[in-house]
C-alpha cells in the first residue's frame, strides 16, 4: 500500500486539526471521527480551496473563482456542466 502524509481535517470548519504523519489510507481512516476526516496532503489543499470558494460565494465575491477557472481546460469546464442547459 502507498504511504502518504495525512492530516486530520474538520470538514465543517475547514480547519486542519492534526498532522497524522506518513501512513497508508487505511491506517489514516482509523483517526476519523464525526466531522474529522483523514485526508492526504493534496486532498487537504483541494478541501481548503473548496471551503474558500464557498466563503467567497456567500460573500458575493467571484473574482478569485473567475481567475482560477481561467486555468481549467475548456473540456473540463464543459464536462462539469449538465448535458442539458
Amino acid at each position: 500500500m502507498k504511504k502518504e502524509r495525512f492530516f486530520l481535517y474538520d470538514i465543517t470548519t475547514g480547519d486542519t486539526e492534526l498532522d497524522l504523519g506518513v501512513m497508508t489510507q487505511s491506517e489514516a481512516e482509523n483517526y476519523e471521527d464525526g466531522s474529522l476526516r483523514a485526508v492526504s496532503e493534496s486532498q487537504l489543499l483541494i478541501d481548503k480551496v473548496l471551503v474558500q470558494i464557498q466563503k467567497d460565494i456567500r460573500d458575493g465575491d467571484l473574482t478569485a473563482i473567475d481567475e482560477l477557472l481561467k486555468f481549467v481546460p475548456e473540456e473540463y469546464l464543459k464536462g462539469y456542466l449538465p448535458e442539458k442547459l
